[in-house]
């Protein structure tokens, strides 16, 4: 079988999602999806929950979705798409990693994978930052010197990401780019039947109907469930307990800034007065919001800094149980199907305690996430 890969967070899953799962498939057998479990790239839990995703995902298209753990979901770009691709790389069935861009032209992204990949571009950073600019913007500048027309590209968030899979893809894995449809990231507005997916969690959390921007089937998965937000009360009464050392050991915070996390949690009240207390010019209020959830989940540097230790199934179908089948012989990573299976595993056991603080967020009937079964279509 040809299998491509696709790393996502499909919070909610939605109408792009599902043209780029048939995309895909016009070329490929199957498709395997690691996915973000309950808490995402944005610093928020997810709003809808990792099994509810999954199980839209499948009933949309997807054959087989595992787990992309929270020390990698909740993490930078760079950090993200290496963990995804290692799960994807570990299963030893995946011959392709599928992911949708602004710009699809393979070459030009490589060429900007290259440079990222060449540490004298991260003295050129480290200068910029100097004057103050985020990471971001120092990243755009110092590309612009060696590719002129590749700071503009790396500036649209799925190119970026794009980029970040190809630094980090194996020798035997191939890139598939597929053209984003309808509406760019973070789109404040739809077009036609897409739209972002902020745009439609927006909309949920607003109590509008978001039925024509979601499949059909995924829709039934997810409408009656409650939306999941961090509780203010919750995460600050736990971070007001942490020592400056507990920051300084989070991922993501560098050059004393654990000091100014420290200050800022105690004079807080909520989370966006936190937010908007740390951050500056240089730490954009997405890597706090990182900073924070990470702090409040007791993920450190080392958590990030290891390789993924398990591939946790969430759904299948009968494509994905074939797939599953071949993988058991190939991968290089134990495959957690029962979550009995991941005990004495410390990094399956610290997941299932990030799903029990998930579960503290959430208004509905939860289940213990030691009796989650995948959902099997």
């Amino acid at each position: 079988m040809k299998i491509a890969g696709i790393i996502c967070e499909y919070n909610p899953f939605h109408n792009g999602h599902a043209y780029h799962i048939a995309e895909t498939k016009k070329i490929y057998d199957g498709v395997v999806c690691v996915m973000s479990g309950d808490f995402v790239q944005r610093g928020e839990a997810s709003l809808v929950s990792k099994h509810l995703r999954a199980a839209a995902a499948v009933l949309s298209g997807a054959d087989l979705v595992v787990e992309l753990p929270t020390p990698y979901s909740c993490a930078s770009a760079e950090r993200f798409a290496k963990g995804g691709i290692e799960i994807l790389s570990a299963l030893g069935v995946v011959n392709t990693l599928s992911f949708g861009a602004e710009d699809t032209d393979i070459a030009l992204l490589q060429k900007i994978a290259t440079i990222l990949n060449d540490t004298s571009v991260y003295d050129n950073i480290s200068k910029r930052l100097k004057s103050g600019v985020s990471f971001a913007t120092a990243r755009e500048e110092a590309i612009r010197e060696f590719l002129p027309e590749g700071a503009d590209i790396i500036a649209k968030p799925n190119n970026l990401l794009a980029v970040e899979y190809l630094r980090f893809l194996p020798d035997d894995m191939n890139a598939l780019a597929i053209k984003r449809q309808g509406v760019d990231h973070d789109e404040t507005l739809p077009c036609g039947g897409f739209a972002s997916a902020s745009f439609i969690r927006e909309q949920i959390l607003n109590g509008i109907d978001v039925s024509p921007f979601i499949p059909a089937a995924s829709y039934e998965v997810i409408k009656d469930s409650s939306p999941v937000l961090l509780d203010d009360k919750i995460v600050l009464s736990y971070l007001k307990r942490l020592s400056m050392e507990d920051f300084k050991n989070t991922p993501d915070v560098t050059e004393g800034l654990e000091s100014r996390i420290f200050n800022a949690v105690k004079e807080s009240d909520t989370l966006e007065d936190l937010y908007a207390s740390v951050k500056t010019k240089r730490y954009a209020h997405s890597r706090v919001r990182r900073i924070v959830l990470n702090a409040y989940l007791g993920i450190t540097k080392d958590d990030l800094l290891t390789a993924p230790a398990y591939v946790r199934v969430l759904a299948m179908n009968d494509t994905g149980k074939k797939i599953l089948k071949s993988a058991r012989k190939k991968a290089t990573l134990p495959i957690i199907t029962k979550p009995t299976q991941g005990k004495g595993i410390p990094a399956f056991e610290k997941s299932v305690f990030h799903a029990d603080l998930y579960a503290l967020f959430s208004k509905d009937k939860q289940i213990s996430e030691w009796k989650r079964s995948p959902f099997i279509l």
